[in-house]
């Protein structure tokens, strides 16, 4: 069951990038409307994860977790500053 919600929820980011992608072909404000949907979802996955955001400086960091962890403060600091 997780792992069908896990999958669909990533198929569902690649397609809402690949849409936002879609500039040259269906026009600047469908490109625009795209944006702010998918700048909705991320604040959305964001809201509903907060629970990470909260323990990521607690507990103990080996390399796997460390290089996890900066992969995405790296990702989530570029969404934020785009």
């Amino acid at each position: 069951m997780r792992w069908t919600k896990v999958m669909g929820a990533a198929l569902a980011a690649q397609l809402s990038v690949a849409a936002v992608a879609a500039e040259v072909n269906d026009g600047l404000l469908l490109h625009a409307y795209l944006g702010c949907v998918l700048f909705g979802l991320f604040i959305l996955h964001h809201a509903l994860n907060w629970n990470w955001h909260r323990t990521l400086f607690q507990g103990k960091y080996n390399l796997r977790r460390s290089l996890t962890s900066g992969t995405d403060v790296l990702l989530l600091g570029a969404m934020v500053l785009a």
